[in-house]
């Protein structure tokens, strides 16, 4: 069985013996992992440096909110999934939560046998989530479309699945970048070996490597053991490198020199490694502006793209939001049970008008909101609009705040969507006076997002950015 990892953060120690006395009278006990956290400064600490695949957030905390928790994860793309616990019943709370992307909300004080068969439910489903693909083609039936962008999806993967290219997977956030590498893993001569996924983006630049590469006991300050790196996991498989346009410009050097020589070499040891793998990596930036900037290797973009695939946009592919909406409330009641939901024509229109800025990934999570919120409603005849997650949306900022005088469209030459950002950005960061908290409140952004958007465009000093 693989392991489940639970996290709870929670300033009340007596919830955290609850969890500790809940989980071990599982029956899966010996395969969950429960880690504490007593304030959401410790909690972060914990979720930014290593794997947790369940979270139970208190909404009050010390130091930071729950709430800045789920934003700042949300905002990261966490692979976690987060439950909010509270103990005031009120709808705000949970609008709130699932809003910003909490998959689920419980409230305090728990129900021992309800917490206890909860944590089963947890750990059966992350058994679903993670067990291999049963059989070619599974995982490229899982995308689901019919509009002209997904066939020719599916050809993609089809035609390229037969080789061993090396992948590049180009697209927007949310939209299945992960499921259209399983897809390629999954119906290539590669199948009944490993799939390995490690996002380039999430783990700290001092924990990428030796979580690439594996190292030695002893290799440095906390390497009690050997460990075994994604490479060496992945060896016969397929290797996906999500995120890979935020690798360290110095691993690049690394990643392609295992592409030339097909070998590694853990940290700590001069012994080099073998390795047979497929490499599949993907990313939502504009590696083209990374090569300019001199942030991203020229010689490795061109070994990783050699068989380009773009993963189409939720509003490029209309047609396929009510397939989707349908297949998602049949998985939601899979998995919770209770009264079935059916969405009317005039919900499905609805569902259709909006924008749907976080695509396929923000259509799942709100269809998981609505099942939840209207567990008394068969027929869905109306959406509720204050659940979705960006419309309406309003900055922080209250006075208007412009680009410095600079024109989106000029002389008939239209800004890339990276000079309308880096204007942005620096417009605003001249009006805090480059006040970094401030202007990513402003942003809606993390701080850490935001240094990395400087450190791209250039605007860490004043007198030197330019856009």
């Amino acid at each position: 069985m693989n392991p489940l990892t639970l996290l709870a953060i929670d300033d009340d120690k007596s919830i955290h013996s609850v969890f500790q006395d809940a989980v071990s009278s599982t029956r899966y006990a010996k395969h969950i992992q429960f880690i504490s956290a007593y304030d959401g400064e410790l909690g972060l600490k914990c979720l930014n440096y290593q794997p947790i695949d369940v979270s139970f957030v208190d909404f009050k905390l010390p130091k930071i909110s729950g709430l800045d928790i789920l934003k700042e994860q949300t905002e990261k793309a966490s692979a976690t999934d987060f439950i909010m616990i509270s103990g005031q019943r009120t709808i705000e709370n949970a609008v709130e939560a699932f809003k910003l992307g909490a998959k689920d909300f419980i409230l305090k004080p728990f129900d021992y046998p309800d917490l206890k068969s909860h944590i089963e439910r947890l750990f059966e489903d992350h058994q679903v989530d993670t067990k291999p693909f049963g059989g070619k083609g599974t995982a490229l039936r899982s995308l689901i479309g019919e509009s002209p962008s997904m066939i020719k999806l599916h050809r993609q993967i089809e035609k390229v699945a037969q080789s061993d290219l090396s992948v590049l997977i180009l697209g927007e956030s949310g939209t299945g970048k992960e499921l259209i590498a399983r897809a390629v893993h999954d119906s290539s001569k590669r199948a009944n070996k490993p799939f390995i996924a490690i996002n380039c983006g999430a783990i700290p630049r001092e924990l990428i490597e030796s979580e690439l590469f594996g190292h030695e006991k002893g290799a440095f300050t906390g390497a009690v053991s050997k460990k075994i790196g994604c490479f060496q996991q992945a060896d016969g498989g397929t290797l996906f490198l999500d995120e890979i346009g935020d690798l360290d410009f110095d691993l690049q050097v690394k990643l392609l020199r295992v592409l030339q020589e097909d070998e590694i070499r853990p940290v700590g040891t001069h012994k080099k490694v073998k390795i047979d793998l497929r490499i599949i990596s993907a990313t939502h930036r504009d590696l083209e502006s990374h090569m300019a900037k001199q942030l991203f290797r020229e010689d490795l973009y061109f070994r990783l793209n050699v068989f380009p695939i773009h993963a189409p946009a939720l509003r490029d592919k209309v047609r396929d939001i009510p397939l989707l909406a349908h297949h998602f409330l049949e998985k939601i009641h899979q998995r919770y049970g209770g009264q079935k939901r059916i969405l009317s024509d005039r919900a499905i229109q609805q569902l259709c008008n909006y924008g749907w800025k976080g695509n396929v990934r923000e259509l799942r999570n709100y269809m998981e909101r609505l099942y939840i919120l209207l567990d008394d409603v068969t027929i869905i005849d109306q959406i509720p609009e204050d659940l979705f997650q960006f419309k309406n949306f309003k900055s922080s900022v209250q006075t208007p705040i412009g680009l410095n005088g600079q024109k989106l469209i000029s002389s008939g030459q239209v800004s890339t969507l990276a000079e309308v950002e880096c204007m942005a950005i620096k417009s605003v960061l001249a009006h805090f006076n480059y006040n970094i908290l401030k202007t990513a409140q402003a942003l809606s952004i993390g701080r850490d997002t935001l240094y990395r958007k400087m450190k791209l465009y250039d605007l860490r000093n004043p007198s030197k950015s330019s856009c």
